[in-house]
């Protein structure tokens, strides 16, 4: 066990007083950079190993300031002994890299101090162009570490000195290079910089961490990569280690799934890799890491102008969870849900079988309120993905909600996820909640249906019309899959063609885009564990398509412009997204935004069913046909209706009859579409039950 004392970093950098406060400098264009590790215990040299932590940090700090780091290496009879040796030989390896940095580092024991051990890691770090070694920059500095017992030494002294040790490295470069004018890119102007932190995500990468990577196989503990449901070694290290990759594809923000302590056996056969049966809230994970290993995903991800979200559970536990026994007060105790059309069910029974927290308890909310605070404050996320919406009652969501911005700022990003395609019901969690954003699982449904199962192109019309219901139509979150839902390649029945076309379409509307891991590489299954694989790192014509479309600009809510069984156009700002014959194309089409109105829209239904008292109603997708809710959709009367309809809409309808005895009879045809556009004098439409 290693302790770091909260002030450690401080006093480091106040040891290292000859580091001069300077302004971060960021290059113009990528710059390869040779960098080498030199260790010594003591005053001998003695090839000491440098541990991957202190190397990854220096990796993100460069990677930060533009630059590709290069590890270099000497074989162990041909290491030099000296600075100036070690930089000449540098000089002469055979790397293309411009840049070099050299990080000698010495570790000594000085003395046992109140029951712990404190070392001294010295850091010499020097930074040159390889053409001009006399012209070097050095930088020393001292990191003052107390491990808890005797026998760890140099390597966890190391280890525990890692942070600062990045830090100094980001400071002798931006130093460095600030006198380097010609491979700096332009300085960002104070307002740029102050507006970064509060923009929104501008696509979002989801991470599986057991099925990522497996970047420290010391803590796997009994995997078993060929059972589905085990767990398979993925950890937090993993995720930083393949930090570029996913930066390469244009994502800006990494949500990453839940990290705390989790079950460890299986449960009826079902494994907790998954990380959705939280055991302890406020304990990370061992088989992922630590606490400080999460801290530094963090903080790799901020040096890169990234964002991190963490995947909070509130709804529940595990099914033996240690505070089922301490706190068994805290739980409803009502059984699993039996009528998932009942909200109380919803809200107050157990999802398949997992104790469900009483959040209406006073000291429930505070125990989820509170652990959620410390996160923020140890971790230093930039949101939240907050699980299970429909599953705790709305005004705890309200409450948490407006006590989470309070307490970590409004830019503090709230993202709901509510598995339920009604667009209705997403639209008045969205309204009512006070979530900054909720996953798009209406649009997701009618891209599955239009793109892999070839249903008419009016139901991505119908929902994208829909756009006027959601207080912020741009924040929705897009998905073609995720780890509830079937893979994408197999949903399309893995046609390459419907898979890149759902692919396209859903980065090229409004909203907020998120891809689940291993969609850019294929990843197939339908249910789970299956559709939850292990990731593949391999390149391929999905992935650098899904890049493309990413580094694509992204605008704001929009309206359909023109719609027809086989040709659906939707602009968003300045650009036109076009469907047509299974394709999608993009173009600039600035000045053409159809203006928003209301026209009259006249119904005229023939050979309806109806006798004596029986009615005619017209249910649809939208507030003005009743949302699909035969109780709440208009009626005909002698087979007509008059309705204002906001102008550039498409409607999904169908018309119903209601009989004497109260059944709802539903016309037996596929679902009617109806486009409103802008123009003047009422809009008329003939129908015949069951026909055109």
């Amino acid at each position: 066990m290693v302790l770091r004392l909260a002030t450690l970093p401080a006093l480091a950098l106040v040891l290292a007083g000859c580091l001069h406060a300077v302004p971060e400098v960021h290059l113009a264009q990528p710059t390869a950079v040779a960098v080498a590790y030199f260790a010594d215990r003591n005053e001998v040299p003695s090839n000491l190993a440098v541990p991957e932590d202190v190397q990854v940090q220096v990796r993100n700090w460069l990677t930060s300031r533009g630059m590709t780091p290069q590890q270099v290496e000497f074989a162990s009879d041909k290491r030099p002994r000296t600075t100036a040796q070690r930089l000449d030989a540098m000089a002469k390896l055979n790397v293309d890299a411009p840049l070099l940095v050299l990080v000698e580092l010495k570790v000594t024991y000085f003395a046992e101090m109140d029951g712990r051990f404190k070392w001294t890691v010295y850091q010499k770090l020097t930074m040159a162009r390889r053409n001009a070694i006399p012209d070097a920059l050095s930088r020393d500095s001292s990191t003052p570490v107390f491990l808890m017992l005797a026998h760890e030494r140099e390597a966890e002294a190391l280890v525990e000195a890692a942070d600062p040790i990045g830090q100094h490295v980001a400071k002798l470069a931006d130093e460095f290079l600030a006198g380097q004018p010609d491979l700096l890119a332009p300085a960002a102007t104070p307002a740029a910089a102050s507006t970064t932190s509060r923009e929104l995500p501008h696509s979002i990468y989801f991470v599986m961490l057991d099925r990522y990577a497996n970047g420290d196989p010391s803590n796997d503990d009994s995997i078993d990569l060929k059972d589905p449901a085990a767990w398979h070694g993925g950890d937090l290290q993993g995720v930083i280690d393949h930090l570029d990759d996913i930066q390469s594809m244009g994502f800006d923000t990494v949500w990453i799934s839940p990290v705390w302590s989790s079950r460890h056996d299986k449960f009826f056969g079902h494994g907790a890799f998954h990380g959705y049966w939280v055991e302890d809230f406020t304990q990370v994970e061992r088989r992922f890491g630590d606490r400080r290993l999460l801290r530094q995903l963090s903080d790799a991800l901020h040096r890169r102008h990234m964002k991190l979200l963490l995947d909070m559970v509130l709804n529940h536990v595990a099914f033996d969870a240690p505070l089922l026994k301490t706190h068994p007060e805290w739980f409803h105790h009502n059984g699993q849900i039996k009528d998932w059309n009942d909200p109380v069910q919803l809200v107050n029974n157990d999802v398949m079988g997992l104790p469900d927290l009483a959040q209406e308890r006073e000291d429930v909310y505070q125990y989820l309120l509170q652990t959620s605070e410390h996160w923020i404050d140890d971790v230093k996320p930039d949101g939240f993905r907050l699980d299970a919406v429909k599953h705790i009652s709305p005004a705890f969501w309200k409450r948490f909600n407006a006590d989470i911005h309070k307490y970590a700022g409004a830019e503090f990003f709230l993202l709901g996820e509510d598995l339920d395609g009604d667009p209705a019901h997403l639209a008045n969690t969205a309204n009512e909640d006070g979530f900054d954003a909720m996953f798009d699982f209406p649009l997701y449904f009618a891209v599955k249906d239009v793109f892999c199962d070839g249903k008419p192109l009016g139901r991505l019309g119908a929902m994208l019309s829909l756009d006027r219901t959601y207080p912020h139509p741009e924040r929705l979150v897009t998905l073609v899959d995720n780890h509830d839902l079937p893979r994408i390649a197999t949903a399309c029945h893995g046609d390459a063609k419907k898979i890149q076309a759902a692919i396209d379409f859903t980065l090229a509307v409004r909203g907020i885009p998120s891809v689940t891991y291993g969609t850019e590489v294929g990843l197939t299954g339908e249910h789970e564990p299956e559709n939850r694989s292990d990731m593949k790192f391999v390149d391929g014509p999905l992935k650098a398509e899904l890049a493309s479309d990413l580094r694509a600009s992204k605008s704001g809510a929009g309206a359909v412009t023109a719609y027809s069984p086989h040709r659906l156009e939707w602009q968003s700002g300045d650009r036109m997204v076009v469907v047509e014959d299974g394709r999608v194309s993009t173009e600039r089409r600035a000045g053409v935004m159809p203006t928003s109105g209301v026209r009259e829209v006249e119904l005229n239904l023939a050979k309806a069913p109806v006798h004596g008292d029986e009615v005619t109603f017209v249910a649809g997708a939208g507030p003005e046909l009743g949302a699909w809710r035969p109780e709440s959709a208009p009626r005909l009367v002698n087979g007509q209706l008059e309705l204002k309809l906001p102008t550039s809409s498409v409607y999904e309808f169908k018309f119903l009859v209601r009989h004497a005895d109260g059944k709802i009879e539903w016309e037996s045809r596929d679902d009617r579409f109806l486009f409103v556009p802008p123009g003047d004098g009422p809009l008329r439409v003939e129908a015949t039950w069951n026909g055109d």
